[in-house]
């Protein structure tokens, strides 16, 4: 699968969750992908959805994108989420729907 099949692929996938009514998704890999994939939320009014994005690259942790800030995987073990959007894989993008806190 091409990377911008893949890409809106993952986008359906993250806007059937909404629709569903998933409301804290929590972004995994601060990569162009995610970037891309926020500034769609953003530009739809869902950004609010987003209750953060985490990276294990420490480079990457304390940057800021849609006034979000990445966070450790650490520090997000404590954000509440229903839906784990995988973006750190630029082909292999993955959706995880869990119930937590």
């Amino acid at each position: 699968m091409e990377k911008r099949d893949a890409y809106t692929a993952l986008k359906e996938k993250v806007l059937d969750k909404i629709l569903e009514g998933k409301e804290r998704l929590v972004m995994w890999g601060f990569t162009s992908t995610c970037v891309q994939l926020l500034a769609e939320l953003q530009s739809m009014g869902m950004l609010d959805r987003v209750s953060g994005v985490v990276d294990t690259d420490t480079g990457k942790q304390g940057q800021s994108v849609h006034h979000l800030t990445v966070i450790s995987p650490q520090e997000g073990s404590n954000l509440p989420f229903d839906t784990l959007v995988i973006t750190s894989d630029e082909l292999g993008f993955k959706l995880l729907t869990q119930r937590v806190g």
